[in-house]
């Protein structure tokens, strides 16, 4: 994940405690610098280990741990990979669902000569969207508007292939696309918790959540996003509107910049860059029969837990 630091002092202003330190340290006479040091630094420590409302409860030692946790199984956020297939199909995950069966048909059919720019040629894209899963009334939706289906005009298809890419289980040679020796072994239904552990690590530590979106701001959500999904897990499983749960999930700060310094709405875009997507790992579901920017509501799913778990040290 880039620039966490950058983004994390950007987020978050001096806290009021060490504001009222230095105006301590201004007051207060000091018989050397070593005696100031050495009560600003006992200051600070006691202030880095106290738990912060802001940081969702954590205190800023561990939100710093969370921050730059590499998601390998060192750090606080541990993502469960024995979970199996009937896990992710009955929360409907279907970035996951699909994934698996993309490089079934993939090592079936594969490897399969990609069009001169790069993407699925149409016979393709036709089979897959037979044999994957969709969200109700999103294929019928592009058969509505689309007089001929290519990749791009099925957007959620176009991002699997190329998480899967960038997770290296798929691999592009000589203008072919095939699956790779960790592609056909994670696209056995068997292993399916280490392909949903292995595509959610790339989908959200290395594909840029911004991709093929449009609208102003969303550069701090991806690098905050660990500590999003820490206060997710400490919500209730009520439903909530996409602003009301983005307002829950967001450092004050940064939510207060939406709406005035960034002219869109805070819940619009964490939903378009971070809410739909978790949805797409069966993590939050949404309710789809209030679809719209004004009504869309979310809540967690009980797939959150079992798949995503912390332990600090």
């Amino acid at each position: 994940m880039r620039h966490e630091a950058d983004e994390f002092a950007k987020a978050f202003r001096p806290p009021p405690e060490l504001e009222g330190l230095f105006r301590e340290l201004n007051r207060r006479d000091w018989m050397s610098l070593g005696q100031a040091q050495r009560f600003v630094d006992r200051r600070i420590a006691q202030y880095n280990a106290t738990p912060q409302p802001d940081l969702g409860g954590l205190s800023p030692n561990q939100a710093h741990l969370l921050l730059s946790d590499r998601w390998d199984g060192t750090g606080p956020l541990r993502i469960a990979e024995d979970l199996a297939l009937s896990d992710f199909a009955q929360a409907k995950a279907l970035a996951v669902v699909n994934g698996q069966r993309v490089l079934a048909w993939l090592a079936e059919h594969g490897p399969i000569a990609l069009t001169p720019a790069g993407y699925l040629p149409r016979r393709v894209v036709a089979e897959l969207i037979e044999r994957l899963e969709w969200a109700p009334g999103f294929i019928a939706g592009v058969r509505e508007y689309c007089r001929v289906i290519n990749e791009l005009d099925v957007h959620p298809l176009h991002v699997n292939r190329v998480v899967l890419g960038l997770a290296r289980l798929l691999q592009r040679r000589k203008g072919r696309l095939g699956v790779t020796r960790s592609g056909r072994e994670l696209g056995d239904p068997a292993r399916t918790g280490e392909l949903a552990a292995r595509m959610f690590r790339t989908h959200f530590h290395v594909f840029d959540l911004r991709y093929g979106t449009r609208g102003f701001g969303g550069e701090e959500f991806q690098a905050l996003l660990p500590l999003t999904l820490w206060r997710l897990s400490r919500l209730d499983t009520e439903w909530r509107s996409s602003e009301d749960l983005a307002l829950a999930v967001t450092p004050p700060d940064v939510g207060r910049r939406y709406g005035t310094e960034v002219p869109v709405a805070l819940g619009a875009i964490m939903a378009g860059r971070i809410f739909h997507t978790l949805c797409d790992y069966g993590l939050l579901e949404t309710d789809l029969d209030a679809w719209s920017l004004d009504s869309e509501r979310f809540r967690r799913t009980g797939l959150f837990g079992r798949f995503l778990s912390w332990r600090w040290p």
